[in-house]
């Protein structure tokens, strides 16, 4: 078996071990007639919306689906309650996420096809708020036009309060901020104030990264390569507090004055845990050969990695890295994917 595949294999064989290294965090968990402060999974907006992995009186992890307990909330964080939530003619028991806890309640939820805000229909059911662009066919012609369906069910959701419906007319697309604001000035409007629970995100902090970073690397048709550089991670904690865009530049060259030029763009999946973190990445590897004697050019190719972080402190990793490119997607010169076994010390701020 080659190298390359080597390396794919042992991501697919790393995969279940890393599984195991999700976080928990405390929180509580309530059941239909009792709760229990406990450590509970966090899982990433999806499967925190399907399941509840928590450790239960006895010690033990013990998983609870929409069906059978009422709700969970992550300590000084996400607080997620079972609802039938209502789509097309669909009905499914999903836990959704609550933005706005009062007499009228707003929710969030992300699935595998969208991000959601979602309103009551009665005391177990949610519904969408419909925002999605509308195609129409005017003399033979199709046209794009913005859904403003969500205006006509807000102004209904808040039927008793008209004073509400002038900022409902000036929402062009219905969003987190909008909503919740909408949603707390009902309940103080028709309820009094302070009689709504405004569940607050904390604004997500800039994080990036830093990593001197070191390699071998063997290029096939090419040879082995002593790399060094820098690599760049920025935190995308709208998409999953997890995941980083990864980047930097890579240099190597040989005594025939032979250059090779890497820069990583993927984007990285990190499993939180207390010391050693490990992690995946996929994305592209563009590569510029600068050799004046016989060969120049760029390629790129689809790329993934492997490894592990070891935590030395709060801001700072040993990062250990084993990669290769999987499929040359574009090429002007004989160059073709590689695999490497890289570290560097990594640096938050």
């Amino acid at each position: 078996m080659r190298i390359n595949q080597l390396l794919l294999a042992f991501s697919f064989i790393l995969s279940p071990a890393v599984l195991l290294a999700q976080e928990y965090r405390p929180g509580t968990v309530y059941f239909k007639s009792d709760s229990l402060e406990t450590k509970i999974r966090y899982q990433g907006d999806i499967k925190n919306s399907q399941l509840c992995s928590y450790i239960d009186a006895d010690g033990k992890e013990n998983t609870a689906s929409p069906y059978e307990i009422k709700g969970y909330t992550f300590k000084d964080g996400k607080f997620y309650v079972s609802k039938n939530f209502i789509k097309q003619e669909m009905v499914e028991k999903v836990f959704v996420e609550y933005l706005v806890k009062g007499q009228k309640g707003l929710y969030f939820l992300r699935d595998w096809e969208d991000f959601h805000y979602l309103i009551d229909c009665n005391d177990s059911s949610v519904m969408a708020l419909p925002f999605q662009n509308e195609m129409i066919s005017q003399q033979g012609k199709s046209y794009q036009r913005k859904s403003t369906k969500y205006i006509g069910i807000l102004k209904n959701y808040f039927v008793d309060c008209p004073d509400l419906y002038k900022e409902i007319e000036g929402m062009r697309k219905p969003n987190e901020k909008q909503l919740t604001h909408l949603t707390k000035k009902y309940n103080d409007k028709v309820c009094g104030e302070g009689t709504c629970i405004v569940f607050e995100k904390k604004k997500a902090k800039f994080i990036m990264a830093i990593e001197p970073y070191f390699a071998s690397t063997h290029f096939k048709g090419l040879g082995n390569y002593a790399e060094q550089g820098g690599l760049l991670y920025f935190w995308l904690p709208k998409s999953n507090e997890r995941i980083y865009l990864k980047t930097g530049l890579l240099f190597s060259s040989q005594q025939n004055q032979q250059s090779l030029y890497r820069i990583p763009l993927r984007f990285e999946y990190v499993y939180s845990s207390k010391f050693i973190q490990p992690k995946f990445d996929l994305g592209l590897n563009i590569f510029s050969l600068r050799n004046p004697e016989y060969q120049e050019g760029m390629g790129v190719s689809f790329a993934g990695s492997t490894g592990l972080r070891l935590r030395l402190s709060k801001f700072a990793f040993i990062d250990l890295s084993l990669e290769t490119d999987f499929m040359t997607l574009a090429f002007d010169t004989d160059l073709f994917p590689s695999y490497s076994l890289g570290t560097g010390l990594l640096i938050l701020f």
